[in-house]
């Protein structure tokens, strides 16, 4: 099964905003999962955002950890 690497889209996220938080995890490592599946929740301060995999494939390592803060700026 193919490497699923999930990226938080910077699109719906306010220019303004400085960073984002994993608030859950939807999925977990070894999952298989589908393209479109919500695989995790962001905080943006404002909003709380679900991302979706960008493909069918398997979840290898859950990176960031839950409640870690990611730079707006290493958004996709």
């Amino acid at each position: 099964m193919a490497r699923v690497e999930i990226k938080i889209p910077r699109q719906g996220i306010e220019d303004s905003t400085q960073e984002v938080t994993i608030e859950r995890w939807f999925v977990q490592n070894g999952d298989a999962v589908m393209k479109g599946q919500i695989v995790c929740e962001v905080n943006t301060n404002k909003d709380l955002l679900e991302v979706e995999s960008p493909a069918s494939g398997a979840i290898e390592i859950l990176v960031p950890a839950l409640s870690q803060e990611i730079p707006a700026n290493e958004l996709t």
